[in-house]
């Protein structure tokens, strides 16, 4: 296996985000949404703040805490996705919203003064920067003293099952995936582990919650096109793999997902945690 060359990982998967970014928007948005009160319950939002959303995506949270901050407070939305942003665009100009400035940008390398901002949040980012870490110390950086960041990312494999089943299937059936450097979408998947790499960058009072919301489809194949259709990382491991072995994979999946049936829908419990700590 080659050795894990972040940028690189990131340009890659960055095209593969561009080319699921309008599925993501119809397909994704309604179930991350969520999660997304309680995010913004707990970030605090007052108005006249100055708010930066990392990992955008298609504007959800930056839309919603452009809401809570008017008149005087204006959001700073960033990502490293074009097409998701055009997205964030096209949404914003519809609706006439004028305290939202859309930018792309890495969220491992910002191009921001340091403490520019009273709030930062992240809604599901760090489960797909190619340097969490890094990412979140550029966060700290660029938030003011005193300020808060709140993010929400995946729990444990075992508890997140919406994504949980399908990256077990994809380690039993491709063993070499176990000994990947990619970061792990359930890398801060336990409060311990999420709470400990926010103290790492320098972040303080830290609390993190559970938050949980099921997933449903009518039938196993959904879960298998829905995944396929708004996953990059899903999409990039299944290209680099024999048609027999995607085969295969899905097999097992289907059969794993059928477990969770409750009468005519499949059901998916999913645990989120959502972290606060202040600068």
């Amino acid at each position: 296996m080659n050795p894990y060359e972040p940028e690189l990982y990131r340009e890659r998967i960055c095209l593969g985000w561009d080319e699921v970014a309008e599925d993501y928007q119809v397909i994704t948005l309604p179930f991350l949404e969520q999660y997304l009160q309680k995010l913004l319950e707990v970030s605090e939002l007052n108005s006249n703040m100055n708010v930066l959303d990392v990992g955008t995506g298609t504007g959800l949270a930056a839309l919603k805490a452009a809401e809570k901050i008017k008149p005087d407070g204006r959001v700073l939305a960033i990502d490293f996705s074009e097409n998701m942003l055009n997205i964030t665009r096209t949404i914003i100009d519809s609706l006439e919203i004028t305290n939202i400035d859309v930018y792309r940008m890495p969220a491992e390398v910002l191009d921001i003064e340091s403490e520019m901002f009273d709030r930062v949040i992240c809604n599901f980012g760090l489960s797909f920067f190619s340097e969490p870490q890094k990412a979140l110390a550029e966060m700290h950086r660029v938030l003011k003293e005193n300020g808060r960041l709140t993010l929400s990312t995946w729990a444990k494999q075992d508890r997140c099952l919406v994504l949980g089943l399908m990256d077990k299937m994809l380690k039993n059936c491709v063993p070499a995936l176990k000994e990947s450097e990619v970061p792990s979408i359930f890398a801060f998947g336990t409060k311990k582990s999420l709470g400990s790499v926010l103290k790492d960058v320098g972040f303080k009072n830290i609390k993190v919650v559970s938050e949980i919301h099921s997933a449903r489809y009518k039938q196993a194949g959904d879960y298998w096109e829905k995944l396929y259709r708004t996953g990059p990382e899903l999409r990039d491991i299944l290209s680099n793999l024999k048609p027999v072995q995607v085969k295969k994979i899905k097999k097992r999946v289907l059969e794993e997902v059928e477990k969770y049936r409750e009468g005519d829908k499949i059901i998916l419990p999913s645990e989120a945690l959502i972290a606060t700590g202040i600068k």
